[in-house]
This record gives structure tokens, sequence and C-alpha cells, in this order.
């Protein structure tokens, strides 16, 4: 049982490694620039592989993280939810599929990085992989939505997890998914979805942290 917990927090400590993989990520490359600069600003900020490089090793680890944490977050939702299980089978894939998306960003950055400096119309590189990055993190937020707001069905109907967590997931996966779809409009609307992302995974990180200690304290004390 113990061992079984144990795990669990590992999981949820996947979760805060994602968490801090997108916020290091963006801080890193995203926030010091925007999609409007030139392309020499965008250019000189991607030339930078020793910053990029740590960017994008953080990003892997986070990709990692988020899927434990994934599988973990299903694991417990279907020990409340009755058989077929949909809405609990749906959060792995969907948060894969979020990180599958958001990890084209990186990917794109890396292999930028590697030959920038010997394309001839490096700035325009830069500019095309700054946007993508951006649009593919924005979007990623249509996944992760899903993903919450099936983890707050869940949560209000079986009572595991707080019930407030339950409405904050359904909150948090409204603003997601409409500042995904917004962002193709207006692209301040995106950190509709990226700001709630970040704070959703550092939240229900902590609730399923939380969670697994109280377990283990029972089952040490049975």
């Amino acid at each position: 049982m113990i061992s079984e917990r144990l795990g669990e927090r590992i999981g949820a400590l996947g979760g805060l490694l994602f968490a801090f993989s997108l916020f290091f990520f963006n801080g890193a490359i995203l926030g010091e620039s925007s999609s409007e600069d030139s392309g020499k600003v965008l250019h000189d900020s991607l030339a930078d592989f020793s910053a990029i490089g740590t960017s994008v090793m953080v990003s892997t680890l986070g990709v990692f993280g988020v899927l434990l944490f994934g599988a973990t977050l299903r694991a417990v939702l279907a020990r409340t939810e009755l058989a077929p299980g949909r809405l609990s089978n749906l959060v792995l894939p969907a948060i894969a599929g979020g990180a599958a998306v958001g990890a084209v960003g990186p990917t794109i950055v890396q292999a930028v990085a590697l030959r920038i400096d010997k394309a001839s119309s490096g700035n325009d590189i830069a500019a095309l992989a700054h946007a993508v990055t951006v649009t593919g993190f924005f979007y990623s937020g249509i996944f992760f939505g899903v993903a919450a707001l099936a983890v707050g069905a869940v949560t209000l109907r079986g009572g595991l997890l707080p019930n407030w967590f339950g409405w904050f997931s359904i909150l948090c996966a409204a603003l997601m998914v409409f500042g995904s779809a917004t962002s193709a409009i207006s692209v301040p609307l995106g950190f509709l979805s990226g700001i709630p992302e970040m704070l959703y995974f550092v939240v229900a990180a902590i609730v399923l942290f939380i969670r697994s200690g109280a377990s283990v304290e029972v089952a040490t004390a049975d």
C-alpha cells in the first residue's frame, strides 16, 4: 500500500515538473520576445544555443513528468468512476495529446538553433519558428482543457478529491479551451489558455500529493 502511494506522490511531482518546464521554457524563450518582434530580434534570441539547449532539456523532462502525472491522475480517478470509466480513461490520452502538441515548439526551436547561423534567411526562419512555438503552446490548451474537464466531472461525482478542486478544474478547462480557440483571432487571448494551464498543473499536483500523503498515513496506522 505504501509503495502504491509513493508512486502517486512521484506522479504528483511529475505535474509540478511539467508546470516548472512550461514556466522555464516560456520565460527563457518566449517570455522575452514576441512574434511581432522583428526577425533580427528573434534571430538573436534563438541564436543562443546554450540557452536553447537548456530550455529544451527542461521541456523534455517536463513531457516525461506530465505523462507520469496523467497516468497517476487517471488511476486515482478510476477508483471512483463507475464502469466503463469514459471520463477517467480520457484523462491520460488528452494530457498526452497536449504534451505532444506543446513539444512541437521546443523541437522546432532546437532544430532552428542548430542551423540558424548557416541559413541564408535566418531572420525569417527565426520569426516562423517563434510563431509556430507560440501557436503550439496555445493549442495544447485544447487537450489539457479536455483533461481538466474530465477531472472536474469525475471529482464532483466521486468525492475522492476535494469538491472545490472539481469546480476549479472545470473553470480552468473553460479558460484553456476558450483561450486556445480564440488565439487564432487574437494572440493575446491565447494567454487565457497558457496561464490557467500552468496554474492548473501546480494546483492539481499539490492536491494529488496531499491526498496520497493522507492515504499513506492511514495505511501506516492500519
